[in-house]
């Protein structure tokens, strides 16, 4: 079966299942108000600190505007993008528990083809979701022909989410305390701003950190931020084929 037609058809099959699941839907307005609560909150925040002393103070000595760069590269680019891994994971978990994947086994579509489309299709919606809250929460330290680039980057991270999740968890029970867990994992990237170069760079094998790490350099006026972004989308897609691997075995 030629990948356009299945495209069409999973695609299909994905946004009526999508529709139907206010859990999913709400993850969706989630983002959008976290985009919101980011773009007005933060200034709101930094300047309330600055005002009462808390933020530079006795025992913060910087503002809370230092800090934007980790906040809003956890929040968005990596928060972001697991969102959306997350909700195409239950859908890839829905469908291992339907017995989806047997049944494909005896029809034209094969196990590459549908993982080639799963992964495709949640890179775009990944891509949408971060690209937008960043042009959301833009605070005007990025040129704006840089978000796209770095939401690229930031995107493939859905996919290794939405497959990890499919992988470690037999079914929808279990897949709730995987998304925590990668929720939680997330918390490496803010450790890893608290880390001087150069083993700052050892959070690089967690490839996600690395589009984090491009953002910084960004907002910091480095020019070779791009290389850095380069490096994430090679080592997020060594992961995503072993993970697609691990899936096929499975399927």
């Amino acid at each position: 079966m030629k990948q356009t037609p299945l495209a069409i058809r999973l695609g299909r099959n994905d946004l009526r299942l999508i529709g139907r699941d206010q859990l999913l839907i709400s993850m969706f307005v989630f983002a959008l108000l976290l985009s919101l609560a980011l773009r007005y909150g933060l200034p709101w925040l930094n300047e309330y600190l600055s005002q009462h002393g808390v933020m530079p103070g006795e025992l913060v000595g910087r503002p809370l505007y230092s800090y934007y760069p980790p906040i809003l590269a956890h929040m968005i680019l990596y928060n972001g993008a697991a969102l959306v891994g997350t909700v195409f994971g239950f859908l890839l978990l829905g469908e291992k528990d339907d017995r989806t994947w047997c049944a494909m086994l005896v029809t034209p579509v094969s196990p590459l083809g549908y993982l080639g489309y799963r992964v495709a299709a949640t890179s775009a919606f990944g891509f949408l979701i971060v690209a937008g809250m960043l042009a959301v929460t833009h605070q005007g330290q990025l040129g704006l022909w840089q978000l796209p680039v770095l939401a690229v980057g930031a995107a493939l991270t859905a996919p290794i989410v939405a497959l990890f999740i499919t992988v470690t968890a037999e079914n929808k029970v279990q897949g709730f305390a995987v998304a925590k867990f990668v929720s939680l994992a997330g918390g490496i990237i803010v450790l890893g701003w608290f880390v001087a170069e150069p083993w700052q760079w050892l959070f690089g094998l967690f490839p996600p950190f690395l589009v984090s790490k491009a953002y910084w350099m960004a907002w910091n006026g480095a020019t070779d931020w791009w290389a850095t972004v380069c490096l994430a989308i090679v080592m997020q897609g060594i992961m995503t084929m072993w993970l697609s691997h691990r899936i096929t075995r499975i399927i």
